[in-house]
């Protein structure tokens, strides 16, 4: 059970392939209480510290061989008073392959 989490995107982080929540519209943080059950359509997420930042990360770990998570354009918030931030947090959904990553950080 947890919390759900709105995502906000523009247009371009949409169309990111490498994001693994590009589809869907709303999360479950699943490590912050709240009622909810992850769904297919407000899947896994969780709050962990990336640095001095708090972020959300998909649930579900990627394997290797691949680089991530990292930001991928798009932020969640909540204004239930259990969201653990009074801003959105940055979202890290995006998993790159080396070569992607390279390519992509030129």
């Amino acid at each position: 059970m947890g919390l759900l989490v709105h995502i906000y995107r523009d247009n371009l982080s949409r169309e990111a392939r490498p994001n693994v929540f590009k589809d869907v519209n709303l999360l479950t943080l699943i490590n912050v209480p709240g009622p909810f059950n992850p769904t297919v359509n407000a899947p896994a997420a969780e709050v962990t510290r990336h640095g001095m930042d708090l972020v959300i990360i998909p649930a579900d770990t990627m394997l290797e061989p691949v680089i991530g998570p990292m930001f991928g354009g798009t932020f969640a918030y909540s204004a239930d008073s259990r969201f653990p931030a009074p801003t959105a947090l940055r979202i890290h959904d995006r998993y790159e392959t080396p070569a992607q990553y390279e390519r992509l950080s030129r």
